[in-house]
């Protein structure tokens, strides 16, 4: 075997490259498998069920909008309720259904069984050391789990203080005269707050609604002020959980 002679920094850096390129290849082996057992093709039509409880399947292609949180297939980290249920895969998730889809090695879209995946990473940009939006499924105390139930939720920060957004996309309809009726896929936004064990459902986001929970969170306006929080946002919230979390 011929070995190339490096020099300096040169040959620093590429030995450094192999070894986290090996490093992060054996990581990847062992903690990710890359087969999902009992995975099934989707399903393209959402059904619609009407009175008598008759079923009308609507193809999603007649429905305006989209059944997914992002269209586009990202990079995600699907975690089991064991500890070796551990996929790394191209995912998207679908809110009208609540399934979890994916594409195998060979470009193949399936749909993982329901109830096996209960926490979802996607990672930004596709790598794997920035973790993005974080779902899981059934996540919260009694109280949250009875109102939504087999459901993903999205978990908006980390600490003991956490924002959990729930985004349900159910399919709506109107009659048109003389056309046939419009299909199309609208949110069902609700926003919890969870904390030593308990989850609270908040009315919306507003200042008020928010901080009446947080003990000590008059203490906070200051800084609410100066870095311009605006607690009806969403990402506002979130980001002053964090901050609120590393002081308690």
């Amino acid at each position: 075997m011929t070995l190339k002679t490096f020099t300096g920094n040169t040959w620093l850096t590429s030995c450094m490259l192999l070894c986290m390129l090996a490093t992060g290849f054996a990581t990847r082996a062992q903690m990710f498998m890359d087969v999902m057992p009992n995975a099934r093709p989707g399903d393209p039509a959402v059904i619609l069920y009407g009175g008598s409880n008759l079923d009308n399947s609507i193809p999603y292609s007649r429905i305006q909008g989209s059944p997914f949180w992002n269209d586009d297939y990202q990079l995600a980290g699907l975690f089991g309720e064991n500890e070796k249920d551990k996929w790394l895969m191209k995912t998207r998730l679908n809110l009208t259904t609540g399934e979890v889809y994916f594409l195998t090695k060979t470009g193949e879209e399936l749909v993982a069984p329901p109830n096996m995946v209960r926490k979802i990473i996607f990672y930004k940009d596709g790598d794997v050391t920035k973790p993005g939006a974080v779902f899981r499924y059934n996540y919260g105390e009694k109280m949250m789990i009875n109102k939504i139930k087999d459901y993903y939720v999205q978990v908006m920060n980390e600490g003991n203080y956490q924002l959990l957004k729930y985004n349900q996309r159910p399919v709506g309809s109107a009659d048109s005269f003389h056309i046939a009726k419009r299909y199309f896929f609208k949110d069902d936004i609700k926003y919890f707050l969870q904390y030593d064990n308990r989850t609270i459902i908040l009315k919306k986001l507003s200042r008020d609604y928010v901080l009446e929970h947080l003990p000590g969170a008059g203490g906070y306006n200051e800084w609410i002020d100066q870095n311009k929080i605006n607690l009806k946002k969403e990402e506002d919230v979130a980001r002053f959980l964090e901050y609120y979390n590393t002081k308690k």
